[in-house]
């Protein structure tokens, strides 16, 4: 019937969301965000920063759990918690190639865009985990977690490889091509996690 149609519309835009917000989190942390680090020239305790910001952020949750609980809203804060997140990528990129500040001053701001990113993804993710709980039906929500969950760590690791060559490829350029390969790095992370707004949105 319609309402079974449009349940499984939503799963369906939920697992291609979760797809494409995986592939821009793989690509804008883990190996990815430390070689950018150590290419701008941070500090060790800069690096540990940055590594330790998505942990600090989830503090929170926990006023954002009792804002959604008093007003609702959990679509919205969820699609604008995640698309600041993620548009804030422009932000550190353009910070990235600025000639005019020194490497403390670009590694400072990076850090600050950095937290803010993170907090609004957190804020979103918290959001989101209480929305899609409600759209998954009891009788299939360890299957359909468990299936998303698959399909995103495939994704993720597709990324890693194939933006993992780039960019070995890219660091051996004569003319700087790590600027080159962060650039396309990045700049796809956030088309990707554009694409994942999309569907985001439909649901």
């Amino acid at each position: 019937n319609h309402m079974e149609f449009h349940s499984r519309n939503d799963l369906k835009n939920s697992i291609y969301d979760g797809l494409f917000a995986n592939v821009f989190a793989t690509l804008t942390g883990g190996v990815f965000l430390t070689g950018f680090a150590l290419y701008l020239g941070m500090s060790d305790a800069m690096i540990g920063m940055l590594g330790s910001i998505p942990f600090l952020v989830t503090a929170f949750q926990l006023p954002a759990s009792y804002f959604l609980g008093k007003n609702g809203g959990r679509k919205i804060v969820t699609c604008w918690g995640a698309a600041i997140g993620r548009f804030t990528w422009v932000a550190i990129l353009i910070v990235a190639v600025i000639p005019y500040f020194s490497a403390q001053t670009k590694s400072l701001f990076i850090i600050g865009l950095f937290f803010f990113s993170h907090s609004c993804i957190s804020v979103s993710y918290v959001s989101w985990l209480s929305w899609i709980s409600d759209l998954v039906p009891d009788n299939i929500r360890g299957k359909f977690f468990g299936s998303r969950n698959m399909i995103c760590g495939i994704a993720g690791m597709l990324a890693l490889i194939i933006f993992g060559n780039v960019l070995d490829r890219l660091k051996s350029h004569p003319s700087d091509g790590l600027h080159l390969g962060f650039g396309i790095t990045f700049t796809a992370a956030v088309v990707f996690g554009m694409l994942g707004l999309y569907f985001l949105g439909r649901i």
